[in-house]
């Protein structure tokens, strides 16, 4: 309405605004929300979105599917009250702290976390997971806003790379570790050991008169022969010892929690009368015997200066008339 000053109405004013160019862009802005909204939700790759405070915005299905939880579970929750329902581990099978998952050092730094393997339980099986967390901030801002959190499942990527790397460092006649795995199982021993007050030593076997057994009953004989030398050595190796094929009949076996070389002396005599039993093989009786020589293993840095060491104790034993145990530590 419109009025005269005196307040006498005077009619109508009216106006007209042409909203064809706005009504196509909100149109336009609400067809990418719906697309952006089905683009996620169709993703197999897990997303959750959290505030600055780590409250759950949104879940994608394919994380309802992942974690194993219900959406109401998680939206408008705080995402790292999962810890409870859904226990995270690292690669190497630790519990993960909540302080330490993606979304929280993001939360806390503000810088992004990538490539985080987290392996949790879903449905009695581990599965393993590759995170990513990324801040979200306003342009020309410090402030972070949001969190984007993805999951994918990379369960059968690891089991592959785990089975080849296992295959790498495995011998495949005897099933030992061999030479490129001796480096790591001997970090692994050696870590232990300070902890327990107690040292490492090396027992480096060479089986006897190997050569005549190949030659008179066959390689498939030899194999066969190394494959009950190998498995007699495992048994009667001790909790915590390594037993390693580091070459052709030649075996390495890290003795863990020896007190000094008497000790590691010891062990390895137990390893030689255990292997001397007769076995039958392509229809001959077989008396495997072992020359060991024993060295102790002062630190991972000293390894091969230690397996050089053994293996001429070995050859001593060797030259003295075969199947004993010697150490040039002495």
């Amino acid at each position: 309405p419109w009025y005269l000053s005196d307040g006498e109405f005077a009619g109508f004013v009216g106006s007209c605004l042409d909203i064809t160019d706005h009504l196509a862009d909100a149109r336009r802005l609400a067809e990418s929300e719906e697309l952006y909204r089905a683009t996620v939700a169709g993703l197999h790759e897990g997303v959750i979105v959290t505030d600055g405070e780590g409250i759950v915005l949104s879940a994608n299905p394919a994380v309802v599917a992942l974690l194993g939880v219900e959406p109401a579970d998680l939206i408008d929750k705080p995402l790292l009250g999962l810890a409870e329902r859904v226990p995270f581990m690292d690669v190497s099978g630790r519990p993960l702290e909540i302080h330490e998952r993606p979304s929280a050092v993001v939360q806390r730094t503000g810088e992004p976390v990538c490539n985080v393997v987290i392996g949790w339980w879903l449905h009695g099986e581990l599965r393993w997971h590759n995170v990513n967390s990324r801040p979200l901030r306003q342009h020309d801002e410090d402030h972070v806003f949001a969190v984007v959190t993805t999951f994918v499942d990379i369960t059968d990527q690891k089991h592959a790379a785990d089975d080849a790397r296992y295959q790498a460092r495995h011998d495949e006649l005897t099933g030992l570790v061999n030479r490129w795995g001796l480096r790591d199982q001997v970090r692994q021993v050696m870590e232990r050991s300070p902890r327990r007050g107690t040292q490492v030593a090396l027992a480096y076997c060479d089986l006897d008169n190997f050569k005549q057994v190949n030659d008179s009953l066959g390689h498939a004989a030899g194999d066969e022969l190394l494959r009950v030398v190998a498995a007699r050595i495992a048994t009667c190796a001790r909790s915590g010892d390594v037993v390693v094929r580091v070459g052709g009949d030649e075996l390495v076996v890290v003795l863990e929690g020896v007190t000094g070389i008497d000790g590691a002396v010891a062990a390895a005599e137990k390893i030689r009368q255990a292997v001397g039993t007769p076995v039958h093989i392509a229809g001959a009786t077989v008396c495997p015997r072992l020359s060991i020589g024993v060295t102790m293993l002062p630190s991972l840095e000293r390894l091969d200066y230690s397996l050089h060491c053994a293996d001429e104790a070995m050859y001593t034993a060797k030259a003295a008339g075969r199947d004993r145990v010697v150490t040039l530590d002495r």
